[in-house]
């Protein structure tokens, strides 16, 4: 019965909703920082992160500094990280407005070289609203790239971006 209460708590711990603020373990030692902007309440989640690297989590608290035009990476991935509490959540976006971080376009590479497929999702459930191919622009570059990372693979993307350089 103990184990069971545990994991209740657990559980209850590491409940997130849109706007929650959390910290991703670097691979390296620091943390990034992560906002969820969406999420399916089945597992699938989309956010925003943040650089700097931070030493602490007690330094992912901070929401104020956080702009979704400043995000080193966004994308969807699975909550395993925030469901087991490996990504510590830390705070909350308030007041939490979807407009001011909006759910982008997502690009992939088409069969054709010079094309692009588009797609978008439904704000609230994360389920696919259109698919389009367009020809490859600055624009479609911009975009984030359409998949659903593992959160291993968050941390590991996001230790690379914010990879701290070697003294030589």
């Amino acid at each position: 019965m103990k184990q069971d209460d545990d994991l209740m708590m657990a559980k209850q711990q590491h409940d997130y909703e849109v706007g929650s603020i959390f910290c991703v373990p670097l691979r390296d030692g620091g943390y990034a920082k992560g906002i969820v902007a969406r999420c399916d309440h089945r597992g699938l989640v989309f956010g925003y992160f943040f650089g700097p690297r931070t030493q602490s989590e007690s330094e992912c608290v901070h929401a104020g500094d956080l702009k979704p035009e400043d995000a080193i990476l966004l994308g969807q991935f699975g909550d395993i990280g925030l469901k087991n509490g490996e990504w510590r959540l830390t705070g909350s976006v308030e007041p939490w407005n979807p407009d001011e971080w909006p759910m982008p376009a997502f690009s992939s590479p088409a069969d054709d070289a010079t094309m692009v497929t588009i797609t978008d999702y439904d704000d609230n459930t994360l389920n696919t609203k259109s698919v389009r191919t367009v020809p490859q622009s600055e624009e479609t570059a911009k975009l984030p790239v359409d998949r659903v990372m593992g959160y291993g693979s968050v941390e590991i993307r996001l230790t690379r971006l914010l990879e701290v350089p070697q003294e030589s």
